[in-house]
């Protein structure tokens, strides 16, 4: 992706960094430069833990797709946060636990935060529990922190954990974390399909509630994100209308069709990153098959156990997912 440069590799998870993520702090760093020193630095040291909370985040999603038996191999960073490209396992116990568990990153490093800046400072009125305002609000508790910066930076670590996670879950917009657990609910109860189109019509919804109030209050982030969910949650519903085959995080289903021209966009790139990692993954199958074949089941590794069982598995939950559609 000639946008988005790879910047290295963290647990075989290949990280980008999409060029206008770059301009933004570039201009966000030009504009605290303007306030002095002591306030660029600061300013700077906020985007480098904002920066990494955000990914740690993005890779909690990915451990939660491992977790699952599914696979994760790229995360985009970019100025409305972060993308985990995530293939879980095709069932609605595998999706529920990959969407929830970024947003678990941020709870646990908040509540850490949160029981260091309790116990130092003997009240709970030092923490920030409106996620909404994206800054830190310094209330009377927090002026008399003033005097210890490093605690300051404690209350900062919370208030960002504490916002990524309720942000994103108080979201029912797909794909953020909150319409995609709700989308997994939903699944549950029916069709795969069903519960799409149903977690999608919310998730509009939501994008232009959401996208009025960052509208009216000048949050131009927020507003950006409406947007983003809006169009993503009018495409995925296209793409079900159209029964193509591709739905976010189904790497079985997304096997059947390419896209359509018409539909090109940034999804694109993901799509043929999972159609890659389809062709690799049957390769791999159609090897072992061969194996098994020619000198039994005895002569299989581990491995190759593994990639033979979870490759029936899917096979399984591809053939159950057909029987709740009929």
């Amino acid at each position: 992706m000639a946008w988005a440069p790879t910047i290295g590799r963290v647990f075989g998870i290949t990280v980008q960094v999409h060029i206008l993520f770059l301009i933004f702090v570039a201009i966000e760093l030009l504009r605290a430069a303007s306030g002095g020193g002591h306030v660029f630095w600061w300013h700077f040291r906020y985007l480098v833990m904002l920066f990494g909370l955000v990914f740690l985040h993005e890779l909690g999603h990915c451990f939660g797709a491992r977790r699952t038996g599914g696979t994760a191999d790229n995360v985009l960073m970019w100025p409305l946060g972060g993308l985990a490209y995530v293939a879980p396992p095709h069932r609605p116990t595998a999706h529920l636990i990959t969407a929830i568990s970024g947003p678990m990153v941020n709870v646990l490093l908040a509540a850490l935060a949160a029981a260091v800046l309790v116990t130092l400072t003997g009240s709970i009125d030092v923490l920030p529990l409106n996620p909404f305002i994206f800054s830190l609000p310094l209330s009377p508790a927090l002026w008399s922190l003033l005097e210890t910066p490093w605690l300051l930076w404690v209350v900062q670590f919370f208030y960002l954990n504490f916002s990524l996670a309720a942000f994103n879950l108080c979201m029912p917009v797909y794909p953020l974390d909150g319409g995609q657990v709700l989308q997994s609910i939903l699944w549950h109860r029916m069709s795969y399909v069903r519960s799409m189109r149903i977690a999608t019509a919310v998730g509009m919804v939501g994008a232009v509630v959401f996208g009025c109030i960052g509208l009216f209050t000048r949050n131009f982030l927020l507003l950006g994100i409406a947007i983003f969910g809006y169009i993503t949650c009018q495409q995925q519903r296209r793409n079900i209308a159209s029964e193509d085959g591709y739905s976010f995080g189904s790497l079985e289903e997304s096997s059947r069709s390419s896209p359509p021209a018409q539909k090109r966009s940034w999804l694109t790139g993901r799509w043929a990153r999972k159609q890659k990692a389809i062709a690799a993954e049957e390769a791999e199958v159609d090897r072992i098959l061969a194996k098994v074949r020619n000198q039994g089941m005895a002569s299989l590794t581990r491995k190759e156990k593994k990639i033979l069982a979870q490759a029936t598995r899917r096979q399984q939950e591809r053939e159950e997912e057909r029987q709740r559609r009929a």
